[in-house]
C-alpha cells in the first residue's frame, strides 16, 4: 500500500474516531443557540415528537406572539418565518394527533421581500439538515448561500461538525464561559413560556408583560417589493394540506399604527388579494381585525404584547368559521 493510502486511511479512522467521541462525550445542546435559533429548534423537535391538537398555528413572528393557544390548539409559528418554510413544516403536521385544522397567518414580511429574509434562510439551514427535498427546484435556494455551504449542510450531521457550529459563537466570545452560561439562561426561560404557553411566546421578551413603549416613527418609508416564490410556496402548502383533509385558515393579525403610518400605502391590500387568491386552492380567509381596536396592545410596531394577544385571540376563536 503506498504511503499516501495509509495516510488518507489514517486520516479518516482519526476523523471517524473523533466524530464517535464528540457525539457521546458532547452531546448536542441546544441551550447554546441564540434565541430565535432555539426557538425554532423546540418547536421543530416538537412537532417531530408528535403531540396532539386539534388546530396549530403556522406563521411568522406575529402569530408566534399574536395568538394565545387555547386547549387543543398549538402554536408552531416561528420568528423569521417564510412560506417555504410553512411548506416544510406543512409535511410534518400529520405527526401531530387529532389535527383537523391549520391556521396561517400572512403578513407584509412574510409574504414580501423584507429584512427578515435572511435571518429565515439561516434559521431553516441551521434547523434543517440536507434532504432530498431540496432537489426540489421550487426550494433550491433554501439548500445554501452557494454550492460550498450546500454540501456543508449535506455533511452536517457529522457531531465534530455540529460542535464546530454550536461552540463558533462561544469561541468569538471574549468571556466564552459567561457567553454560554448567558444564552443558556436566557433559553431556559423561553423554553419554560413555550411549554407552558402552548408555543406562544412575545418576541424578544422573558417577562410577558403588558408593556406598550413603541418609539415615534423616523421618517422613512417600508416599500415591500414582490419576492419570487413566496405566493407559489403558500399556494402548494395549502393545497399539501387540504390533500390531507385539513381545513386550512387564513389570518392577518394586526400590525401597530406606528407601522400603518410608515408602510407604502396599498400593502394590506396586497396581503389581503393573496388570501383571495389561496381561496382558489382550498383556504379559507378569516375577517381583518380592526387596528383601531389594539392601540397601546402592541410590544413593538410588529408585535401585540401579552395583552394584545390575548384581546386578539379572544376574537379570533369567537369567529363562526372557528366554531365547529
Amino acid at each position: 500500500m503506498a504511503p499516501r493510502h495509509r495516510v488518507f486511511i489514517a486520516f479518516c479512522f482519526t476523523f471517524a474516531a473523533f466524530c464517535i467521541a464528540a457525539w457521546f462525550l458532547l452531546p448536542e445542546s441546544g441551550s447554546w443557540l441564540e434565541t430565535d435559533e432555539f426557538v425554532w429548534r423546540a418547536k421543530t423537535d416538537h412537532l417531530a415528537r408528535g403531540f396532539s391538537a386539534h388546530t396549530v398555528i403556522l406563521g411568522d413572528s406575529q402569530a408566534m406572539s399574536g395568538i394565545l393557544p387555547p386547549a387543543g390548539v398549538y402554536n408552531l409559528a416561528l420568528p423569521s418565518q417564510q412560506p417555504e418554510g410553512v411548506e416544510r413544516m406543512a409535511r410534518d403536521v400529520g405527526q401531530v394527533r387529532g389535527l383537523r385544522r391549520v391556521i396561517i397567518n400572512v403578513s407584509p414580511f412574510f409574504l414580501f421581500k423584507s429584512e427578515v429574509l435572511q435571518s429565515f434562510l439561516s434559521y431553516y439551514r441551521n434547523t434543517y439538515d440536507w434532504s432530498f427535498a431540496d432537489l426540489n427546484p421550487d426550494l433550491m435556494t433554501l439548500s445554501g448561500k452557494n454550492t460550498g455551504d450546500s454540501v456543508y449542510r449535506m455533511i452536517r450531521f457529522l457531531p465534530v461538525l455540529r460542535l464546530r457550529d454550536r461552540m463558533s459563537p462561544a469561541l468569538a466570545s471574549a468571556d466564552p464561559i459567561s457567553f454560554v452560561a448567558g444564552r443558556k439562561e436566557t433559553n431556559l426561560k423561553i423554553e419554560k413560556i413555550l411549554n407552558d404557553q402552548r408555543g406562544f411566546w412575545v418576541w424578544k421578551s422573558t417577562d410577558q408583560t403588558c408593556n406598550a413603549d413603541i418609539p415615534p416613527p423616523p421618517p422613512m418609508l417600508l416599500a415591500y417589493a414582490d419576492r419570487p416564490g413566496a405566493v407559489e410556496s403558500l399556494e402548494r402548502s395549502v393545497q399539501g394540506l387540504r390533500a390531507r383533509g385539513l381545513e386550512v385558515f387564513l389570518v392577518y393579525i394586526p400590525l401597530s399604527d406606528v407601522w400603518a403610518s410608515l408602510a407604502l400605502r396599498g400593502t394590506d391590500d396586497r396581503v389581503i388579494a393573496v388570501m383571495r387568491r389561496m381561496e382558489k386552492v382550498g383556504s379559507v380567509t378569516l375577517p381583518i381585525a380592526d387596528r383601531a381596536q389594539y392601540k397601546g396592545l402592541f410590544r413593538d410596531w410588529t408585535h401585540l404584547n401579552r395583552c394584545g394577544a390575548e384581546k386578539f385571540t379572544s376574537w379570533l376563536f369567537s369567529q363562526s368559521l372557528l366554531q365547529n
